[in-house]
């Protein structure tokens, strides 16, 4: 049996909606005929439960600290049964953990050798949220960023601006913004759409990425 896919959903920090994004990437990933297992970084048990509403079944939980590099690998391998594809949910920023940031979610990142999905919370920013989003891509060369999806965008066009600059700078693509409410800056092949959410809070897993199809995220 292959090894299934793996993909990190991580931040700047604590608040940016990593856990609206992973739900919906389950969910889409879930309808578009993958199986999903599905990973909380941290000892998290609240997060972790909210997957059962998606997947019928709660994230197991992954954590650097208790278990070294080693042991996060044994216990996905263990875990993932049939799983077409592995979706982490990270913990506060993405090199937040440790003195020295080996527990953090880039450290599970890299012991899985999975992308990272960066989400950043627009609501009180603009062209800063690019120096954000380059900052965390340049801080560790050796993890490999997948992209960026910008939540609760309010400046409409022009907040697209930047990262369409570092876009075209480093060969991706940023997809259009849709509703005011979700935009993203992938590398180019990895995404064709993403669409907003437009349900309430509570339900917004259900239909943020309604469109996802096999060939939509590549992140083998």
């Amino acid at each position: 049996m292959s090894a299934p896919a793996r993909l990190v959903g991580s931040a700047a920090g604590t608040g940016a909606g990593k856990t609206l994004i992973a739900l919906a990437l389950c969910r889409a990933f879930r309808d578009a005929g993958f199986r999903v297992g599905a990973y909380k970084a941290g000892p998290d048990y609240i997060d972790a439960r909210l997957y059962a509403s998606v997947l019928g079944a709660s994230a197991h939980n992954l954590d650097l600290w208790l278990d070294g590099e080693e042991g996060v690998r044994r216990h996905v391998a263990l875990t993932a049964g049939d799983a077409d594809i592995v979706i982490v949910e990270g913990m506060m920023g993405l090199f937040d953990g440790d003195d020295a940031g080996a527990t953090s979610t880039a450290g599970i990142a890299l012991a899985l050798d999975a992308p990272v999905l960066t989400v950043l919370d627009t609501w009180s920013a603009s062209q800063s949220a690019a120096a954000v989003a380059l900052g965390l891509r340049a801080y560790d060369p050796h993890v490999r960023h997948l992209g960026v999806i910008l939540n609760r965008v309010g400046g409409g066009r022009p907040m697209l601006r930047p990262f369409e600059r570092l876009a075209r700078a480093r060969r991706s693509r940023c997809l259009r913004q849709s509703n005011g409410a979700t935009s993203t800056a992938f590398p180019t092949g990895y995404s064709d759409s993403i669409a907003p959410p437009s349900s309430p809070a509570r339900r917004r897993s259900n239909s943020l990425l309604p469109n996802c199809r096999r060939r939509s995220i590549c992140v083998r």
